[in-house]
């Protein structure tokens, strides 16, 4: 393989990572333990309010060592759990 290959084959094990670590995350802190979590659902349609959001933000921020910007403290910024892991890869501090 080539170092090209090489990132690649890093890049998605992180997201894999990442989003098995997120959807955990999430899963933890719902109500309903009827609703399948997956990356692709709305966090509303999960029924998450705003204090079990700021739960997960919190949770997020301890497991990766890093802090949500104020301004993006809300469901309207991540409205699905994809745009969560999206987040926390391009902001998390590399260990």
């Amino acid at each position: 393989m080539n170092d090209h290959s090489n990132e690649i084959c890093q890049s998605e094990d992180v997201w894999g990572s990442v989003t098995t670590e997120i959807l955990e995350i999430v899963s933890d802190n719902i109500d309903n333990e009827n609703k399948k979590v997956e990356s692709y659902r709305k966090l509303r349609d999960l029924e998450i309010d705003s204090i079990a959001f700021i739960k997960i933000i919190s949770s997020i921020e301890i497991k990766y060592n890093f802090e949500f910007e104020d301004d993006k403290l809300s469901l309207k910024y991540f409205p699905t759990v994809i745009a969560l892991v999206d987040y926390v890869i391009n902001n998390k501090k590399d260990e």
